[in-house]
């Protein structure tokens, strides 16, 4: 009888305990393939994307910087004009791939500047 009980009381503990319910994609959106372009701006996303990859001694920025000047929005915005930023971070054919001896930007990097392009490439 003692084992019963305590049986019963352990199937009601986790009876209840399992009612809990949390969605994970909401709890951790990006781990299922959640990416927010909702409201891609400039100087919220990517201006950080760029910062974040673009960025350093030898690449696009400070006095020589190779190829593209990417230090201010004017020269994002050059660059995403032509189609050759969106090209490059892609590394679409026929493009140089960027960023260069980095692994590719994420999927869902590329998608808010993709987004941010398509959108005027605005100075937001």
């Amino acid at each position: 009888m003692k084992i019963l009980k305590t049986f019963l009381i352990v199937a009601g503990f986790s009876a209840f305990s399992s009612c809990y319910y949390d969605k994970e994609e909401e709890l951790y959106p990006n781990s299922f393939g959640g990416c927010d372009t909702t409201n891609v701006t400039y100087s919220l996303r990517v201006r950080k994307i760029i910062d974040a990859n673009c960025m350093g001694s030898t690449c696009h920025d400070g006095a020589t910087p190779s190829g593209w000047e990417l230090s201010t929005y004017a020269g994002v915005a050059a660059a995403a004009a032509g189609g050759n930023l969106v090209g490059a971070i892609n590394q679409s054919s026929g493009f140089s791939a960027m960023p260069k001896s980095r692994p590719k930007l994420s999927d869902c990097d590329i998608a808010a500047i993709q987004k941010w392009v398509n959108n005027g490439a605005l100075n937001n």
